[in-house]
């Protein structure tokens, strides 16, 4: 079974075009067909995407706890900002379980 070559998109195609053509142009040879197979990534670049999506992950998540303090603060200061407004008024006195008035 014979696989057919797969086309890079244009921005790898053409870098490699331009290699090539620099190369290859000078000596009087044109190249009008390259097949790349079974292309293998370094380790260091296999483990580099997994740590590069954690990193994602984390910066997403720390933006979300960001914002979330952010509003609280907000919030909290709203309140402070109505109580000052509307401070209570005196103390209630609460009846004690004798009868007696607690204070």
């Amino acid at each position: 079974m014979k696989h057919s070559p797969k086309r890079m998109p244009s921005t790898q195609g053409s870098g490699i075009r331009e290699i090539l053509d620099v190369t290859t142009l000078e000596s009087g040879v044109e190249v009008t067909l390259v097949e790349l197979k079974d292309i293998q990534l370094p380790d260091s670049m296999k483990r580099a995407r997994p740590r590069q999506a954690e990193a994602e992950r984390e910066k997403r998540a720390k933006i979300i706890a960001a914002l979330g303090e952010s509003l609280a603060a907000a919030a909290l200061g709203d309140a402070s900002d109505a109580m000052m407004a509307h401070p209570p008024g005196p103390p209630t006195e609460k009846p004690s379980k004798s009868g007696g008035v607690r204070r």
